[in-house]
């Protein structure tokens, strides 16, 4: 059954052509995917999905970060082979916002990452439910975040100049300098 996004939301996400963040619904926190149509039909089927949490203490404070990789085989235009690719896409959780702290605890408490994709014009259509391991070093994972960010300095902490390091110290499929759970 489809999932219609919150307004707010589906204004943030109109202008992204890839994007991906937690949600907070009904039933408990999702990760909505935005991403174009033919990236969308190349996720369908049984595929590896990879998912990585990691915790990341920066100068100005701690945030946790999830990491989603989609392996799939494209097919060639024109061309009767298949080649393997993937998709990485991350978000990030800020411990100074209580609703992202309860989203993250609530995403790494289940044994199934629930994954809502939708296209370019915002319609949901392809759900994935993602096996997730280490369940036990999950369970503490919103908590380490929290502890490390209510240790520091809080008129140090400054969101977005952790992620701006993280980002730019750790690209994608890198995990130098985190904890991967």
């Amino acid at each position: 059954m489809p999932v219609k996004l919150p307004p707010p939301l589906a204004s943030y996400l109109r202008d992204q052509t890839y994007a991906m963040l937690a949600q907070d619904t009904t039933d408990g926190a999702v990760l909505i995917v935005k991403m174009p149509s033919a990236d969308i039909e190349d996720c369908r089927g049984r595929l590896p999905i990879y998912v990585v949490y990691q915790v990341h203490k920066t100068e100005y404070g701690p945030l946790a970060r999830l990491v989603l990789v989609v392996y799939m085989k494209v097919r060639m235009p024109f061309e009767d082979i298949e080649e393997q690719t993937s998709i990485v896409m991350e978000t990030f959780f800020n411990p100074a916002d209580p609703q992202q702290l309860a989203d993250l605890k609530d995403l790494t408490s289940r044994d199934q990452l629930r994954v809502l994709f939708y296209n370019d014009d915002l319609e949901h259509v392809l759900s994935k439910r993602v096996t997730q391991s280490h369940r036990e070093e999950l369970d503490s994972l919103a908590d380490t975040v929290l502890r490390l960010f209510l240790e520091m300095s809080l008129n140090m902490f400054d969101f977005d100049k952790a992620k701006a390091i993280v980002i730019a110290e750790n690209p994608i499929g890198v995990s130098d300098g985190a904890a991967d759970l």
